[in-house]
């Protein structure tokens, strides 16, 4: 069994708002249990809004959430997420998932939008300082995603692997691994069987 824990965000400078719709989190929720269900995978999971936005995080409709930016290895982890991933600690051996307005990147001192659904700071991409520090194991997802997206980055954190090293290690990374192709009923974003093997190896989930 995987437990997961569900955090919506909120934006805004007087007046706060979700970043994310509740019911958009327990859809996302329900697709990553019937995905990971195909590996015989139980998901767990609880939805809670953090009503007070901790120190240092600052997101309001001009200023997204600074993202992990996995532009090189080891992953740069700015400030804000630093801020965050202190404040906001989940259980031991639960895998957190923070929903936020939008992701950007503060590469070279400006910021734009990080152009992708979700981000997951699993250890192998991390430097070993962040790992001690316990910054290894989140999920990062903004509003606007694909349905997809937390089971997708979900499978980076019990795998431990990037694309390029889960491709190495697994073979051709289709299916739910593979971040391009349309989430239909009929077997696309479904879980191989090698995959599934994969997480049934490394499940339950090492905190």
């Amino acid at each position: 069994t995987i437990k997961v824990h569900a955090y919506i965000l909120k934006e805004g400078l007087l007046f706060k708002t979700k970043a994310v719709k509740e019911e958009v989190v327990a859809a996302d929720m329900r697709l990553l249990q019937e995905r990971f269900a195909q590996a015989q995978i139980r998901v767990d999971y609880t939805i809670e809004t953090v009503e007070s936005i901790p120190q240092g995080v600052t997101m309001n409709m001009r200023n997204g959430f600074d993202s992990p930016d996995d532009a090189a290895i080891p992953v740069f982890i700015p400030a804000e997420a630093k801020a965050l991933f202190n404040a906001v600690v989940p259980q031991a051996g639960v895998i957190p998932i923070y929903y936020v307005n939008f992701l950007q990147l503060t590469r070279l001192g400006s910021k734009w939008p990080a152009n992708k659904d979700g981000v997951a700071t699993a250890p192998i991409a991390l430097s070993a300082a962040d790992v001690a520090a316990g910054y290894h194991d989140r999920i990062l997802i903004q509003r606007h995603h694909d349905s997809f997206t937390a089971a997708h980055e979900a499978m980076h954190i019990l795998l431990n692997a990037l694309h390029a090293s889960y491709k190495a290690e697994y073979g051709n990374p289709i299916m739910l691994w593979h971040p391009t192709t349309p989430n239909k009923i009929d077997g696309t974003k479904r879980i191989s069987s090698s995959q599934a093997d994969a997480l049934k190896s490394k499940t339950p989930f090492p905190q």
